[in-house]
């Protein structure tokens, strides 16, 4: 028994330098896989973390644009529903001065075009309908194009710059009820 003890001791030292290798290979290879993990999430984090800044950044020139747009289109607005109001309120649509209406309809369509690249995307085709309006207004001085830009300004300064008042529903900005006449006026004119 004793030289088997002897062998068994001989074979343990034999191999306790190989188990120590095995041991240091294995733990190496484990700490380096900690170490990818741990730096491939530092790097993803810090990506989510650019780009919700970059995100953050977006947000803020967006918000600062739509009130820079908001803005220039209620000014837009305003402006135009009061002197629309003049032109076409209680019926002075009827007697209408039209060297005064082609100033202000010469006036609106060139605004107008200005503002839809600045306007809030909703309110790019009321912008371009008063052009069309005030190009058929000009060119045919008829009434019902002045009748209908006033419309569609009041129903604009009702629900974006929340004036109280009742709506005519001519505005798409806010979906309004009538815009298919608007539309069958503006096509009747373009075909002629």
């Amino acid at each position: 028994m004793a030289i088997v003890r002897k062998d068994e001791k001989r074979e343990r030292k034999r191999l306790l330098p190989q188990k120590t290798i095995i041991l240091f290979f294995s733990g190496a290879i484990i700490l380096t896989l900690l170490l990818m993990f741990l730096f491939t999430y530092f790097i993803k984090s810090h990506e989510n973390s650019s780009n919700k800044d970059e995100q953050v950044s977006n947000l803020e020139k967006n918000n600062q644009k739509e009130q820079l747009d908001s803005k220039a289109a209620s000014l837009f607005i305003d402006e135009y529903h009061n002197k629309f109001n003049q032109l076409t309120n209680y019926d002075a649509y009827k007697n209408m001065d039209w060297d005064e209406a082609d100033k202000s309809l010469v006036e609106l369509s060139k605004k107008a075009d200005q503002l839809k690249k600045e306007a809030p995307n909703n309110m790019v085709l009321d912008l371009e309908r008063l052009h069309q309006l005030a190009e058929i207004d000009k060119d045919n001085h008829d009434p019902t194009a002045a009748v209908y830009i006033h419309r569609i300004l009041h129903d604009l300064d009702i629900a974006y710059n929340s004036l109280e008042h009742t709506k005519f529903g001519y505005s798409s900005f806010d979906s309004g009820e009538n815009q298919s006449k608007v539309n069958k006026y503006i096509e009747s004119h373009s075909m002629k």
